[in-house]
């Protein structure tokens, strides 16, 4: 679970006070372009630079110099080649910060650190050189090493290595989840989970345990009650078809394959097996209520904040959602993104503010979205 969260220069991104992230479920509100989704992105980059830089950069289709900050005041030549950050999660008390060049395509500097077994193990790199304090100052020249993104995709000294990658591997991006994708048949997981588009959907819900298969046709069968099972279907070649079956109050039944099930079933059935199989892990999905009946739309988020067992950080435009919170987790877990007088973003906690926290008292946290100029509010802040 992700506690805290700082990133500079990332894109238009720039928090540089670290945000505190809620244990559960996490809201980011605010216009069109300020940076929502940008957010999420910058956080699974983080993620990636350990785990594989170049893979994520290729599955977005995106070149390095995509990624840092492009603005520039009149007269300025250049941009910045450093994308900085912070990130800290709650198990193990890990911490992970650095610099990435962008033209380099890898950390110039950065320093991991973790708290196991009671013990506290830390190394960091330096001037192309990795140093391991707790193996007696142990100090590796990094010149001959070939990696991108970070040192310690290629090297991470155990007990650092197991904990550290477990760690990061359960923090998930659903971000580009689209209904073809969801769609898709597939022969082998490229990665674990759902893929971030959906794309390995029916393999993923294959390698789960019985058990969990189970439980999550429970959970969603509380949002479809015609939901009976899903099964996945092995065809020639190894690719896995996925079906649901449904049974009616009549007794008939029907069994639909992936291609003709609607767009909000998949889309909540990638959701459910990705924040109930990633336990204690993070969960990144942009504009969660899309294609989501409001109805159903108050139970996954009831589901989402009560019930999954990680933490959740979504994106939204939807003021209904905020009122599925109550005061406290709508003050706790609302973000507020916006756009600052020299174009970049920042993020700040949105009833921490003047006008929200006052309307609060007498409102709704959504009413209160609905009551607020987005834009009016963000003049508050943006220097």
């Amino acid at each position: 679970m992700i506690r805290k969260f700082a990133i500079r220069n990332f894109k238009s991104l720039f928090i540089d006070s670290p945000i505190t992230l809620s244990e559960k479920l996490n809201v980011f509100i605010g216009l069109n372009g300020v940076g929502k989704s940008t957010l999420l992105q910058a956080i699974d980059f983080v993620v990636h630079l350990v785990l594989g830089y170049s893979k994520w950069l290729d599955k977005r289709q995106w070149l390095s110099s995509d990624l840092v900050c492009k603005l520039k005041k009149p007269g300025e030549k250049g941009m910045s080649q450093l994308i900085e950050y912070e990130l800290l999660f709650d198990s193990c008390k890990i911490s992970y910060n650095g610099s990435f060049n962008f033209q380099k395509e890898r950390c110039t500097k950065e320093e991991i650190s973790a708290e196991i077994d009671g013990k506290e193990y830390s190394c960091h790199v330096a001037a192309q050189s990795l140093f391991v304090p707790f193996l007696d100052k142990f100090k590796l020249s990094l010149e001959m090493i070939q990696y991108k993104g970070s040192a310690f995709s290629a090297i991470l000294p155990p007990p650092l290595s197991k904990e550290v990658l477990d760690i990061f591997e359960a923090c998930r991006s659903l971000e580009l989840l689209n209904p073809k994708q969801m769609r898709s048949r597939v022969r082998m997981l490229s990665s674990r989970g759902v893929g971030i588009g959906g794309e390995q959907l029916s393999l993923f819900l294959h390698s789960l345990p019985k058990e969990d298969q189970d439980a999550i046709m429970r959970i969603m069968s509380r949002f479809y009650p015609s939901f009976q099972i899903f099964k996945i279907v092995k065809l020639r070649g190894g690719a896995k078809r996925l079906e649901i079956n449904e049974k009616f109050m009549d007794g008939s039944s029907l069994t639909s394959e992936a291609l003709h099930v609607c767009d909000g079933v998949l889309r909540v059935l990638s959701i459910v097996a990705e924040t109930y199989a990633f336990k204690g892990g993070t969960i990144l999905i942009d504009e969660i209520d899309d294609g989501i009946n409001p109805e159903l739309l108050e139970k996954l988020i009831e589901y989402l904040k009560t019930e999954a067992p990680c933490q959740v950080i979504v994106t939204t435009h939807n003021p209904f959602i905020l009122s599925c919170l109550t005061d406290k987790e709508a003050t706790d877990s609302v973000f507020l993104t916006y756009k600052k007088s020299n174009g970049r973003s920042g993020v700040v906690p949105f009833f921490s503010l003047p006008e929200p926290r006052e309307l609060l008292e007498g409102l709704y946290p959504g009413e209160v979205m609905l009551q607020v100029n987005l834009e009016d509010v963000a003049q508050s802040v943006k220097d």
